[in-house]
């Protein structure tokens, strides 16, 4: 099975101060991580790179936009504003390594 280190980087929700999560997901396996709600939030992946990113309507979602950083491989998400709520929302997608592994 692959294994893979996902980090997020995104702007605190709270604060002015940036905030690093480090999560590890497998091959297939689902991954969930905070968003900022007022920033863009950088999705980076250890010792490999996103190839690809497949969601419904070509880079947006349903209160998302997810933009692909082909050199780096570095996906780059936003949300629209209209999630602002206590309640937290879910950002759908897929992504494909370039070692061909999938999320």
């Amino acid at each position: 099975m692959i294994r893979a280190t996902l980090i997020l980087c995104a702007t605190a929700l709270i604060s002015s101060a940036h905030a690093e999560q480090i999560v590890e997901a497998a091959d297939g396996g689902t991954v969930s991580g905070y968003a900022s709600e007022t920033g863009v939030t950088r999705l980076s992946f250890l010792g490999d790179a996103a190839a690809s990113v497949q969601m419904a309507a070509g880079g947006e979602g349903a209160g998302f936009s997810i933009a692909h950083e082909p050199t780096t491989g570095d996906l780059y998400i936003s949300l629209d504003g209209t999630r602002r709520s206590s309640r937290p929302g879910a950002a759908s997608f897929f992504v494909t390594t370039r070692s061909g592994a999938t999320y």
